[in-house]
């Protein structure tokens, strides 16, 4: 007749987990405490086996979900790190535009593309943004930044203009560019 601790050994062979002694003892004191002798139709080696199948399956999907969150969190960091490089990108060619139209600029349009820098690439809300620009209300600032947009559409990149029209739409919410930040109007 089979011990408890060789149907446990044969069991957990039977499976692509690592063990210890020390997980078949704690296999075996599970087994003590739920199994009764007294029910005449008890099977100690069957039971011994269930118990420590279950086991088993338990440590397999442990390491299931362990690899599932790892790859779910190198994923977020490749997307994250592909956003950073776009905004970069896009950071770089919103200056070029901006130093390119700022001969021919009035006052007024160089706020307008001020706000859009604040608004969109430094994540300022319209909060912030309206202590940065005293005497001006909400509308105005949002009036600003969409000119400002509307100002470089013609001139921005396919990658930049996306960028700018997806930032135009949000009114402080996280952006879909740059989860660190928020923009403001």
């Amino acid at each position: 007749m089979h011990t408890a601790k060789s149907v446990i050994l044969n069991t957990l062979r039977m499976f692509p987990v690592e063990f210890k002694e020390e997980d078949v003892e704690e296999i075996e004191r599970r087994i003590s405490v739920n199994y009764s002798a007294s029910h005449p139709n008890s099977n100690l080696p069957g039971f011994a086996h269930v118990i420590a199948r279950n086991w088993a399956i338990d440590e397999l999907r442990k390491r299931a979900v362990a690899a599932k969150r790892k790859a779910r969190s190198l994923l977020q960091a490749e997307r994250e790190r592909q956003e950073m490089e776009r905004l970069e990108r896009c950071k770089k060619e919103f200056d070029g535009l901006v130093f390119k139209l700022l001969p021919n600029l009035v006052c007024s349009q160089s706020k307008q593309l001020d706000i859009v820098r604040l608004t969109c690439f430094e994540g300022l809300t319209d909060e912030e943004n309206s202590r940065l620009f005293p005497g001006t209300n909400a509308m105005l600032r949002y009036q600003w930044k969409h000119r400002g947009i509307h100002l470089l559409l013609p001139l921005a990149s396919p990658e930049l203009k996306d960028f700018l029209l997806e930032n135009r739409q949000k009114r402080g919410q996280t952006t879909k560019t740059n989860p660190c930040l928020k923009t403001g109007l």
